[in-house]
């Protein structure tokens, strides 16, 4: 269902001790160390994950990227001109250079556009919406879209990444793997890859970018290595100085450590499907009275060890960042809340069809402790109102079947949001085509007027007024059927020893060449 993650944590420092004394790692030789996940492929048409958007952030760049807060900001182009809702036209930038001293031309973007739109490609479904990529110009990229996709101006930033065309055709069965690598333009490159152990980096002191990034890249890290971990190593690994950093831990293995942790928001979204059209929850007072049985603080608490945010709806007032704050939160009114509520639980219930013996079947990710727990806290909370839920757990490739096509009454997980479009939820999770077995509609929700709304957000153009009405429209229509229910937004942890610091850091960060940032 998505990217299920626990959250975006990088620990950093080899903290021996809290005082003021505390030595960290030794990198008089400019050496980072990272902790992190493996992959077997830099190539984002063959893996496409958020530990490989980890790893590829730190040599390969698109035509666009999003800074720290999600806005959009030029990268290998230097403008983008969007002259109907079809067209996007892209100006590259004159004189970047590859690894290999080569110029990047627009057949270079044209090429690689085409791999990720390919329909084997893991990427393919960011292309959907694209008709054409073509060279326009000496220095030009046209995008063709066969309908307006308000997603789309973000896509080119987290599933765009050039590549040299000569070197992917050189390369194209093992394009990206070990004893290949890829040819890109980014302040590192790769120059080693091991996929059961790690990844070397070393700076790019050719790079376009140098100047706009100034002291940030100027004195940092010469080297970046990547150890990959099957389960990465605990506050003790980091304290003992074995990495400088975790990427893609669980910051709660921190708490209560003399590790410092630093937060920041995401729209990592935990939240809860509940399917419409099969056994109780067909009845919408069972759905309804389970929406009231959130108790937010409680899951957070237990279950998130405090590492999240209160969630109300499955879209925050916050990704609105192009549009008045008073604006919003007036248009947000209108949408109904399912507060913790046992006595609106029971009475929802006693307005249902549901029955002593009836019983709703909650299946969970078994490796995923947050979501166990936090079906179990709802089931607990169920007890009280005699309402049964049954928990099983399940081996993840088991549940996503058993998502995919539609079966599992109830669930908790998360989806990872990598696009700053508000209608990113709705349009992934709420439109009718995704109805049928294999769509991602799981709810298999179908309330009147919802796949309008989802349409008109999807070809409106992307943070107007017009947008913030038809998301506000597709999620009264959640609402009114508690379908899909919002739990909490996880945080990004930055775990690290006071003499490291990372800058800006954010969700978005993680996806860019983040060593430029870590002090």
């Amino acid at each position: 269902m998505g990217i299920a993650a626990l959250g975006i944590v990088l620990i950093a420092g080899a903290c021996g001790s809290s005082s003021d004394d505390s030595t960290g790692g030794d990198h008089s030789d400019g050496t980072l160390t990272i902790a992190t996940s493996g992959i077997r492929s830099m190539d984002p048409a063959r893996q496409y994950d958020q530990p490989a958007l980890w790893v590829n952030g730190l040599a390969l760049e698109g035509l666009i990227k999003l800074d720290s807060t999600g806005k959009v900001q030029p990268a290998l182009a230097t403008k983008v001109d969007n002259p109907d809702p079809l067209t996007y036209v892209y100006t590259l930038r004159e004189g970047v250079k590859f690894w290999n001293g080569a110029e990047v031309t627009p057949e270079d973007v044209v090429y690689s556009l085409d791999r990720y739109r390919d329909e084997t490609a893991q990427t393919a479904s960011k292309y959907a919406s694209v008709a054409s990529v073509t060279a326009t110009g000496p220095m030009e990229v046209t995008v063709k879209l066969k309908q307006a996709d308000s997603s789309w101006q973000y896509t080119p930033a987290y599933a765009g990444q050039i590549v040299e065309k000569k070197f992917g055709e050189a390369h194209d069965k093992d394009l990206g793997g070990p004893g290949v690598l890829t040819m890109g333009t980014g302040p590192w490159q790769p120059k080693d890859f091991n996929s059961s152990a790690g990844m070397t980096f070393v700076k790019n002191d050719a790079w376009w970018g140098a100047g706009e990034a100034g002291t940030d890249f100027k004195e940092s890290w010469k080297t970046v290595k990547l150890v990959f971990a099957a389960a990465v190593p605990g506050a003790a690994a980091v304290r003992a100085g074995d990495v400088d950093g975790v990427v893609g831990g669980d910051g709660t293995a921190f708490s209560g450590s003399n590790v410092k942790l630093t937060k920041a928001p995401t729209e990592t979204l935990g939240y809860i499907t509940l399917l419409t059209d099969k056994g109780p929850l067909a009845d919408v007072h069972v759905r309804r009275a389970i929406a009231h049985l959130v108790d937010r603080e409680a899951i957070i608490k237990s279950a998130l060890k405090g590492f999240g945010d209160p969630a109300t709806q499955m879209v925050s007032e916050r990704v609105w960042t192009e549009l008045p704050k008073d604006e919003v939160s007036a248009a947000y009114d209108q949408i109904e809340t399912y507060d913790y509520d046992l006595d609106a639980a029971k009475s929802e219930l006693e307005q249902s069809s549901y029955k002593k013996g009836d019983k709703v079947v909650a299946e969970v990710i078994s490796t995923y402790p947050s979501f166990v727990r936090s079906t179990e806290i709802l089931k607990e909370e169920a007890a009280k109102i005699g309402l049964e839920i049954e928990i099983k757990g399940l081996p993840g490739a088991e549940w996503l079947t058993n998502s995919s096509n539609h079966t599992t009454e109830m669930t908790v997980s998360t989806y990872s949001s990598l696009s700053p479009d508000p209608n990113f939820y709705p349009n992934t999770l709420m439109r009718a085509d995704g109805i049928p077995v294999g769509g991602s509609n799981y709810a298999n929700l179908d309330a009147p007027g919802l796949d309008g709304f989802v349409r008109a957000a999807s070809t409106t153009t992307a943070q107007s007024k017009e947008q913030l009405a038809a998301v506000v429209g597709a999620l009264k229509a959640n609402a009114s059927e508690a379908a899909y229910i919002p739990i909490y937004t996880q945080q990004a942890v930055f775990a690290h020893d006071p003499k490291l610091s990372f800058e800006g850091f954010s969700q978005y960060a993680m996806g860019s060449p983040y060593p430029l940032y870590i002090k």
